[in-house]
């Protein structure tokens, strides 16, 4: 786990790549983005449910608490924090998601500390054809 992170609790995980932490600051995850959960009756993605589920396991494994390293560029244009988050164990969640096919990976400068990492994760889980690159999104 880097040196400078903060120890931080979760209240909500809101989809599989953002946060509500105890003290309401909203999280984005740096690095993935997770398949969006459907509102204003528009259906959830693929995966979507899933990658939000298993954020959720990895949370609760944590007992509620996680790491928080804040991004380079730390907000987003919402407001949100932009961070990696970190397991009790030390493992990054965004590796984690990303090796389980749970999300695609994204490298956004400045914020591109983890993203050969976090590559490798992606190209892991396209290898074993898990989560959503189990199938291809097009039927033929």
């Amino acid at each position: 786990m880097p040196e400078r992170v903060q120890a931080v609790a979760v209240r909500q995980v809101v989809d599989g790549d953002t946060l509500r932490l105890s003290d309401g600051r909203s999280v984005r995850l740096i690095g993935i983005n997770a398949p969006e959960i459907g509102r204003k009756g528009r259906p959830s993605e693929p995966y979507a449910e899933a990658a939000k589920k298993r954020l959720q396991a990895l949370v609760k494994a944590s007992d509620g608490r996680v790491g928080l390293v804040p991004g380079v560029e730390p907000k987003d244009k919402y407001g949100r924090i932009l961070a990696h988050i970190y397991g009790r164990t030390g493992n990054n969640l965004e590796a984690q998601l990303l090796s389980e096919g749970l999300g695609y990976q994204v490298a956004i400068a400045p914020n591109v500390q983890l993203s050969g990492c976090q590559q490798q994760a992606e190209q892991q889980a396209r290898k074993a054809r898990a989560g959503l690159w189990r199938q291809s999104p097009v039927t033929p």
